[in-house]
């Protein structure tokens, strides 16, 4: 009788824990990306900026402190709300991607840290940016003069 009693004292108590653990999931602060968490700029000229900004709103209760902003490249630089956001406040993480003069295509990554609810052994929410650098266009093709050839009468 003891061995039993004491195996539905156990799964009780497991049981209690989920649920518990389930509730505090729900209050944490969570990254909700509405236009996606990929942003693909297309063709980019080489050596120029492209500006693009990540806006989140945060689905949770509790507020998100967002602690830094990493990148996978020294091609991009991040900023990012430095203020709390709030449950149902909006917040934004930009970029400033500096394609390679290389054409191809580039992939970069933005780690961001905070205290947002992530899955476990996660510790960063990673966004990613693409694009192709395209043929440098500034330098103009030289244009070829075309002789008329004039018959004779």
């Amino acid at each position: 009788m003891k061995p039993i009693l004491s195996l539905i004292v156990l799964l009780l108590s497991g049981v209690v824990q989920v649920c518990a653990q389930n509730n505090n999931d729900k209050i944490k602060g969570r990254f909700y990306f509405p236009e996606g968490e990929q942003h693909d700029l297309g063709v980019v000229n080489p050596g120029r900026a492209v500006a693009d900004t990540f806006w989140f709103e945060n689905i949770g209760i509790s507020p998100i402190q967002m602690t830094f902003v990493s990148t996978s490249s020294a091609l991009i630089t991040a900023d990012w709300t430095r203020e709390v956001v709030k449950g149902e406040q909006k917040g934004f993480v930009a970029c400033l991607v500096r394609p390679g003069k290389k054409p191809g295509p580039f992939k970069c990554e933005l780690f961001v840290q905070s205290n947002a609810l992530e899955p476990a052994g996660i510790k960063a929410h990673v966004l990613h940016i693409k694009g192709e650098t395209g043929k440098d266009n500034a330098k103009p093709a030289k244009k070829k003069k075309t002789v008329k050839k004039v018959a004779a009468k």
